[in-house]
């Protein structure tokens, strides 16, 4: 039996189709939060001497965390000190 693993790679048009963008929050404001999320994790990371790649590891939970919820539903910046409590476990 052959057991699929999901992907952590997307195709543009995945990525155009976000639940964000399903929920009417247009391409360019969720390209946006995404930098401002990425970006806060970076910011506070370095702040709390966090090594890159552990910081890297959480910019990539934030920006999976979104491939499967909406901006709408769940704050950019709430999401991204989970992220950041997630890395510093």
């Amino acid at each position: 039996m052959t057991v699929l693993m999901p992907s952590w790679y997307y195709e543009k048009k995945d990525i155009k189709h976000s639940p964000s963008v399903l929920d009417g929050i247009n391409f360019e404001r969720e390209s946006r939060y995404r930098r401002e999320g990425a970006r806060f994790i970076i910011n506070v990371g370095t702040k709390m001497g966090l090594r890159y790649d552990t910081m890297a590891t959480g910019v990539v939970y934030f920006h999976r965390f979104y491939m499967f919820h909406s901006f709408k539903t769940f704050p950019r910046y709430v999401t991204a000190c989970c992220c950041l409590f997630l890395l510093g476990k």
